[in-house]
């Protein structure tokens, strides 16, 4: 049985506020759109499916843009870190009303390891709505279209006699919007940095439905998009559309791209803490099942991490599998962590299967921050 020790020291540090994000399932505030252009008429050429370098800088770079730095912890779990070859991924959007708002959560799907969260994007604003788009499954779309009837009766009168008939007619559009392949990961370069990226290839068809439900047309169009942990949808490029009913081309000679780069799709919260007062390592290697979490606080507060700091351990699918807090009592003494000597230990049984889990730090003043550790049996 292997131990996984949770190591929290106090060290001397100024307060001051930083930017960093915490694994599931918090929502954050909108942040601020860095920028947002659209290039109508770009040529563009997507690359070979597989790894690569995406270079938009040409596309981007000029005095009509402002870019700023993008800072983010080390603890957010990005796409570089995680499986190379993917399954699927996942988007996953829930709104109540207009006011409400719900995140943007991206994650891989991988048959063995299960689910491995890539970070919180964003807020989502609309009516009541529910969307689910699962990438690389076999078909699983998006539907949205208005819906306009027109009911007449015509009335037919004859010598013998009068009948009446119903003459229904159904005219409306509608999207079938399909992530359907996620074809590319590697790196992608704009002005403001070099970021790790998944590229997913969307297949989108328009049809129209009239006349007792005869398909009258329909537009059909393939489009890229660029998922990046630390700044969303960074890249997006929609190619020409087909309105002859057959397929085009995945080549795009002409389009538009779209570059959006949000500081609200990191999912950002300021806390209040130092930089060089916190810091999340796990050692000797990634692979070793005892990782350690150490956080410096200022001792002017005069505060023991072991009475005010909470260590929970969650599965790649949000379970909590172990707790320092006494607030779990589901999960039973023997999942518990113990503190002892400054140190958050958890031991875990022979039931807990080797994978990949969520060590998340939770401060008192409502600091958070979380650290993947593989645990091998």
């Amino acid at each position: 049985m292997k131990t996984i020790a949770v190591v929290l020291s106090v060290l001397a540090a100024i307060l001051y506020s930083q930017t960093t994000i915490a694994f599931n399932p918090d929502l954050y505030a909108i942040g601020v759109i860095y920028t947002n252009r659209t290039i109508d008429d770009a040529s563009f050429e997507p690359g070979p499916p597989g790894s690569g370098l995406w270079d938009f800088t040409s596309f981007v770079s000029g005095e009509e843009n402002t870019f700023y730095s993008v800072v983010y912890s080390p603890s957010i779990p990005h796409i570089g870190d995680c499986i190379i070859t993917p399954n699927y991924i996942v988007y996953d959007t829930s709104s109540t009303d207009s006011s409400e708002t719900e995140g943007w959560i991206f994650c891989y799907a991988d048959a063995d390891s299960g689910f491995l969260g890539l970070g919180l994007y964003g807020t989502y604003t609309t009516t009541t709505t529910s969307e689910f788009w699962g990438h690389n499954d076999p078909y699983d779309a998006s539907i949205e279209y208005p819906v306009n009837y027109l009911d007449s009766w015509m009335e037919i009168t004859e010598s013998e006699g009068g009948g009446t008939y119903l003459i229904f007619t159904i005219d409306y559009e509608g999207w079938d919007s399909v992530y359907h392949t996620v074809d590319g990961y590697g790196s992608i370069v704009l002005p403001n940095g070099t970021f790790d990226a998944l590229r997913v290839r969307r297949f989108r068809i328009k049809y129209t439905h009239s006349d007792f439900l005869g398909i009258d047309k329909t537009t059909r169009q393939y489009s890229y998009a660029w998922l990046v942990t630390e700044l969303g949808t960074a890249v997006t490029f929609e190619g020409p559309q087909d309105s002859t009913g057959g397929i085009p081309d995945s080549i795009f000679s002409v389009g538009k791209l779209v570059i959006q780069i949000y500081n609200s799709a990191l999912g950002i919260e300021d806390v209040g803490i130092s930089s060089d007062a916190i810091e999340v390592l796990s050692f000797p290697n990634p692979f070793n099942s005892s990782c350690q979490i150490r956080i410096s606080i200022s001792d002017d507060d005069n505060r023991q991490p072991n009475k005010k700091t909470e260590v929970t351990i969650y599965d790649l699918r949000g379970n909590i599998i172990a707790a320092s807090s006494c607030g779990y009592p589901s999960i039973g003494e023997t999942h518990r962590i113990t503190p002892a000597n400054g140190t958050f230990i958890w031991t875990p049984d022979e039931s807990t299967p080797s994978g990949i889990y969520l060590a998340q730090v939770k401060m008192e003043d409502g600091y958070k921050t979380a650290k993947r550790v593989v645990y091998l049996k």
